[in-house]
């Protein structure tokens, strides 16, 4: 019951804030996602104000949701009238040994095309633009996870994200 009096206090407090559930792992088909999927249509059932979810995309390049189960968990979301945004992105390459670039290039392409394809996917947040700033090198060594490198130029995941913009 915690998170639903987290969601009234917070109400209470700015009844215009939009409030969103945030969360890690659950952005393709799976457990964790199923759980997410019950305790925020739990939430909306019981008239708790939440008016979205936030999917935490920490992806590992060498694998990670496909596109089609990230846009199909996305839109049963959305299908609850709430808000899908990707909160927190980033694709981790270090442990992948060949097409690094193009694989992470992937990933970044999947993911903005999943949020394009659904209406109510309105935000996507990267964990950071550039690999010269990134907790990621802190919490798992050295890696290469954002769209920019070192000296800020862009990589094959930025092209990859504006490629998906695109409609390519």
């Amino acid at each position: 019951g915690y998170i639903a009096e987290a969601f009234e206090i917070a109400h209470q407090a700015d009844p215009g804030a939009q409030l969103i559930y945030n969360d890690y792992s659950g952005e393709g088909r799976g457990a964790k996602s199923d759980r997410i999927y019950q305790l925020v249509k739990e939430l909306k059932e019981s008239g708790v104000p939440i008016h979205g979810v936030g999917l935490q995309a920490h992806f590992d390049g060498a694998s990670y949701p496909s596109r089609d189960d990230v846009a199909w968990n996305m839109q049963r979301l959305a299908n609850l009238g709430l808000l899908v945004n990707v909160s927190e992105f980033d694709v981790r390459v270090k442990n992948i040994m060949t097409d690094r670039w193009e694989r992470q290039k992937k990933a970044y392409k999947d993911l903005t095309s999943a949020c394009m394809a659904v209406a109510n996917c309105h935000a996507m947040t990267l964990w950071g633009f550039t690999d010269r700033h990134s907790w990621v090198d802190s919490t798992f060594g050295a890696d290469d996870p954002l769209p920019f490198d070192e000296k800020y130029e862009a990589k094959p995941a930025f092209f990859g994200m504006q490629e998906a913009f695109l409609g390519r």
